[in-house]
């Protein structure tokens, strides 16, 4: 009865060794941690760095972060004298940005990574993303990477952002070779989609009132993506909102004060309860009101 039952074991241990490879699992709970910076001239200094955590079972080869900008409302933003990464896509950017209307960028990547614009085959808005083939350089479970940097005059606002793990598909079952509908399912399957703060070009006419309700737009969505983790600021933050928006358009002046009030406050709580996303979205943008009013 004992050898019967060893021989059974062994035999599962087997069939598992053996098993097909159907692919990595879906990604999941990929930690993105942001920091920005502006300099004197306006532009923005976009950082990214990303965790895979060891519950995954892929290796991320691929981040794709969505800057689409509309032609008719979007402002045309300088696209000249960007710098990208040392293995940079040879798209023309310029040509890029004219077809598929895309936020101009420049950009760094980590060592073996790529980078480039971009237009993802079932979504709408370009893309600027990074990718590395060589499996060494991938992000792998347990491990975290940065050195993924965008820089634009584009004001802070939530974007997507897609991450796709590397498939070995030398490795997977007969029925995926040659059936490229069936691989591009698992592809669509096995990404993460997120949201983190990009580059956004602001409206060509520029209206107190609504840029203010965009404002509180934002205080809103990063109170629910967890990037303020407090109700009572919140209230605070929306009542120096509304009353900077109910001056508008006869008291530039009170607008503009209770604006500055807002941005004080958001300065304050930067790092307690607001993170990096939030304190960008919000002190930035206002900044952006205070300045065109």
């Amino acid at each position: 009865m004992k050898i019967l039952l060893m021989h059974f074991a062994l035999l599962l241990v087997g069939t598992a060794a053996f098993a097909s490879y159907e692919g990595p699992s879906p990604l999941q709970n990929i930690k993105v941690a942001f920091t920005i910076t502006k300099n004197s001239n306006g532009l923005f200094t976009y950082g990214y760095s990303v965790t895979n955590p060891s519950t995954n079972d892929g290796a991320i080869f691929s981040i794709d972060i969505f800057i689409g900008r509309d032609p008719v409302s979007d402002v045309d933003l300088p696209s000249t004298g960007f710098t990208h990464c040392k293995i940079a896509d040879e798209t023309n950017p310029n040509g890029f940005q004219g077809k598929y209307f895309a936020v101009p960028v420049g950009s760094t990547a980590p060592d073996k990574w790529s980078c480039g614009y971009g237009h993802l085959a079932g979504y709408a808005p370009a893309v600027f993303g990074w990718g590395s083939i060589d499996a060494p350089y991938r992000i792998k479970p347990g491990t975290s990477l940065s050195g993924f940097t965008l820089n634009s005059y584009g004001v802070p606002a939530i974007q997507d952002v897609l991450m796709e793990p590397a498939i070995d598909q030398d490795n997977l079952p007969p029925e995926y070779q040659e059936n490229l509908k069936k691989i591009v399912a698992l592809e669509k399957k096995v990404k993460w989609m997120g949201k983190t703060v990009g580059p956004k070009a602001p409206p060509k006419v520029f209206d107190g009132g609504n840029f203010i309700a965009n404002l509180i737009a934002l205080v809103n969505q990063s109170r629910a993506q967890g990037w303020i983790d407090n109700d009572g600021i919140v209230t605070s933050l929306l009542a120096k909102l509304n009353t900077a928006q109910s001056k508008l358009p006869s008291d530039t002046k009170t607008a503009k004060n209770t604006l500055s009030a807002f941005m004080n406050e958001v300065s304050a709580q930067n790092g307690k309860h607001l993170t990096s996303e939030a304190y960008a979205l919000l002190y930035f943008n206002a900044q952006y009101a205070v300045n065109h009013l």
